[in-house]
């Protein structure tokens, strides 16, 4: 952590606040690539994104969508200049890969107070991040991050959260140290320039707002819990939670499971889909997720599981996988 980061963590000033009021009609006949290369339109997409967040009490920025009018208030000028600043950062990473159409990784440096989002490179040199390319921890963990993988899939593109092993040149220990940073890998998905910024189905809508958004229900792992939406659930989620919901539970009880295969579970009834690239990247144990699949009677996630197994040539997994189906049987 830089110390000079941290004294500014401590510095107070009297408050300055700041309002926007953008029209966002532009953005409705703007193909992506247009979107992309202009940084007003794509700071517009990013807070229209933003706006569909379950907005925090005493937010530092608030984003609210009216017909074609966007406002953004932040209670300090400084905070929405920082966030500005970083998406524009974002916007030019997001322009070099979308014209290459190459997939790429964002690594967030810093923690506890502050953090800049960098592309990963072999190494990043942390003495030529200036102060400026830095945003409060609060704007990153409220705003930031939670609303990159719907700003990302808008311009076809979808993205996975994960934890990235990373080299950072520290000119204050003068040695290069790899950190394990937080991180999106990047994968590209549509294939047109020139197309428009893709709209999203309604399933990927609400599985956006999992966690941030009207979540009336909670799913409870063995290190964490995380909210859902109980109508998606009963809907999607199988005869046995159909019982449980009928019931009038507000809290499942997934305590047998890690989280990240608990939130793999969430994903699939959501969007009806998994890949071995993002049970990897979020450490879903497979055969785990099976038995979830298994204990909800849920035979389209038991197949899912079965046909994963078998596409990752992975022969230690196989191996556990057929041990473990007959073992149940």
């Amino acid at each position: 952590m830089r110390l000079d980061l941290l004294f500014d963590s401590f510095y107070w000033s009297p408050p300055n606040p700041a309002t926007e009021k953008n029209d966002i009609s532009a953005l409705l006949h703007s193909d992506a690539i247009s979107i992309i290369q202009d940084s007003n339109l794509f700071w517009l997409t990013f807070c229209k994104e933003a706006s569909l967040l379950e907005e925090k009490k005493n937010a530092v920025i608030s984003f609210k969508e009216s017909g074609n009018t966007l406002t953004v208030k932040a209670c300090e000028k400084d905070y929405l200049s920082e966030m500005r600043s970083q998406i524009e950062k974002i916007r030019k990473i997001f322009l070099k890969n979308f014209i290459k159409k190459e997939d790429f990784t964002l690594a967030c440096i810093g923690g506890m107070f502050r953090y800049s989002v960098r592309e990963s490179s072999p190494v990043i040199n942390e003495g030529e991040i200036e102060r400026s390319d830095y945003i409060s921890s609060r704007l990153f963990n409220d705003i930031l991050q939670p609303s990159l993988p719907g700003l990302f899939q808008t311009f076809g593109a979808r993205s996975v959260k994960c934890k990235i092993p990373q080299k950072i040149y520290s000119p204050y220990l003068k040695k290069v140290i790899t950190e394990e940073l937080e991180g999106f890998k990047v994968r590209w998905i549509q294939n047109a320039n020139s197309a428009p910024p893709r709209q999203r189905s309604l399933a990927e809508s609400i599985y956006a707002m999992v966690g941030q958004r009207f979540g009336d229900l909670e799913l409870v792992a063995r290190d964490g819990s995380i909210r859902v939406h109980r109508v998606v659930f009963f809907a999607q989620g199988g005869e046995v939670l159909q019982k449980k919901l009928q019931d009038s539970e507000i809290v499942l009880n997934f305590r047998e499971f890690a989280l990240a295969t608990v939130e793999g579970f969430v994903r699939f009834v959501y969007l009806r889909e998994l890949s071995l690239e993002y049970l990897q990247a979020n450490n879903v144990d497979l055969i785990e997720l099976l038995k979830i699949g298994e204990a909800c009677q849920m035979p389209d996630l038991v197949n899912c599981c079965t046909s994963l197994a078998f596409e990752s040539e992975d022969i230690g997994l196989i191996k556990s996988f057929a041990d473990y189906k007959f073992r149940s049987y």
